[in-house]
């Protein structure tokens, strides 16, 4: 059976859930399905307005058509790396927050090798809490 890709988008403003104003535009591009899913359901109980996609010509596409505070994207992916993606987001939105998640250690040096570690926010493998991707969307360190 082909791998299906989906992207499911969250166009209207959502409240946070302490009822105040609308939230950050956050797009999320990872092609494990399951993953990209479960964070993006979490994100938008959380508050965020969620954009996302298993499949990175959708997600060039979305990087085209609007604007983000935050970028979520994938190291590994089929078709794209996210150090590609990052570089699209930053050239159409400098201001973009971009995080890399991954399911790999230390690629630290593998994104310092691209010469874009001034261009992430932040690195968060899978295995992390969610606790701990929040923490750095929200600029808590």
């Amino acid at each position: 059976m082909p791998h299906r890709h989906r992207a499911e988008h969250n166009t209207a403003p959502s409240e946070k859930k302490d009822g105040s104003s609308p939230c950050k535009r956050v797009l999320l591009i990872d092609d494990n399905e399951d993953y990209c899913k479960t964070l993006a359901e979490i994100l938008r109980h959380e508050g965020y307005q969620v954009e996302h996609t298993t499949d990175t010509s959708r997600g060039l596409e979305l990087i085209s058509a609007h604007c983000f505070d935050i970028a979520i994207l994938d190291y590994y992916m089929r078709g794209m790396s996210g150090i590609d993606l990052l570089k699209r987001i930053k050239a159409k939105n400098p201001g973009t927050r971009v995080f890399i998640v991954t399911g790999k250690p230390f690629i630290e040096t593998a994104i310092k090798n691209d010469m874009v570690s001034h261009l992430v926010e932040g690195i968060v493998t899978k295995a992390s809490s969610i606790t701990v991707m929040l923490d750095k969307l929200r600029g808590d360190r």
